[in-house]
């Protein structure tokens, strides 16, 4: 069994109900770590992805999931289904539900893991999902929380649906790096605002999105939904100009076309796609290749963060002071 070691804080409440904190080295055991075949694996279907960022976070959130056979995962916003396609493909005796407001994205999502009887798909808002309190033992909330106008209510959807697992979040990073989006990142700059999210192809980082996130941010909501942050991961950093663009454009044509993955094109046999999809990505993975699984300083695409349920003796200190998260107007 894989050793992790791993440094968190714990906040511990005093009888004199005073807080303090502590800094400890805790030891922790991957229930089910991933096997070198199934890591592999892993890689050969992330390759067929064309957003670099997406392949970096995919695995991370994947490999520290800590899957065991048997176990319940729930997939909050899980769009066209792409972790629920990849864990199907990984594991079996696997039971994984996936929860989307929309409904045209489940369709497809559906299409993408047809021939699983181990996948559900379920409309519902990620701020008020219809299942019993600790029914879960994974939760997985990739891409999600920025889009939600209370973020805080999702997290305590998920704290309350969490058993004594672990739940993994992605968010897009407020310190992103400047060829990843130059645009947007001159104009909050130079006049503070940013592509209105609402012009998903042309939006950058901001596409569809209400806020972006520090790290700081991100830990003190996690915190505040009472669940404890065990680690905090941040991708990406050194990117073609431009790429966030490039891959957008990439995203809206294949979910336009039908094709989930660009996987199916090879496996239909059109080897001219794939060959032209390898040729446009070339210069791409070969710049991706300086970034590291933890970027070092504040600057990355992505934050993503691991975290569990805080003992019941552990709260948010009371003092501390949330800042709002960049472009959330409506912070609630």
């Amino acid at each position: 069994m894989d050793l992790r070691m791993s440094r968190c804080i714990i906040l511990r409440c005093t009888d004199s109900l005073s807080w303090s904190k502590s800094i400890i080295l805790e030891e922790r055991f991957s229930s089910s770590p991933m096997t070198t075949g199934t890591s592999k694996q892993l890689d050969a279907i992330l390759a067929s992805y064309p957003d670099p960022d997406y392949r970096r976070r995919a695995a991370l959130i994947l490999s520290h999931l800590e899957v065991a056979p048997g176990i319940k995962i729930l997939d909050v916003g899980c769009g066209m289904g792409k972790y629920e396609s990849i864990l199907t493909r990984l594991y079996t005796h696997l039971e994984v539900v996936g929860v989307d407001i929309d409904m045209r994205r489940l369709q497809q999502a559906k299409g993408v893991t047809s021939r699983s009887q181990e996948v559900q798909f379920i409309q519902a808002d990620a701020t008020c999902l219809p299942f019993r309190g600790s029914c879960f033992d994974r939760v997985i909330a990739s891409e999600i929380l920025e889009h939600l106008e209370s973020d805080l209510k999702a997290l305590f959807e998920i704290a309350r649906l969490l058993s004594d697992g672990c739940a993994i979040l992605s968010v897009p990073n407020a310190s992103f790096p400047m060829s990843w989006d130059p645009i947007n990142y001159i104009l909050q700059r130079v006049a503070k605002t940013h592509i209105p999210s609402r012009l998903k192809l042309v939006g950058g980082i901001w596409a569809g999105h209400r806020r972006l996130y520090t790290e700081q941010q991100l830990r003190s909501r996690i915190s505040i939904a009472r669940l404890r942050v065990l680690k905090v991961w941040r991708t990406t950093r050194v990117c073609l100009p431009f790429v966030s663009f490039l891959t957008q454009f990439a995203a809206v044509a294949i979910e336009r076309i039908g094709a989930i993955e660009l996987v199916s094109w090879r496996q239909s046999g059109i080897r001219r796609k794939d060959r032209l999809v390898r040729l446009l990505r070339s210069p791409i993975d070969f710049v991706d290749k300086l970034n590291s699984d933890q970027e070092p300083g504040e600057i990355s695409v992505t934050l993503i963060a691991k975290a569990d349920l805080m003992p019941s003796n552990c709260q948010p200190l009371r003092s501390q002071v949330v800042s709002r998260p960049e472009g959330d107007s409506r912070y609630s």
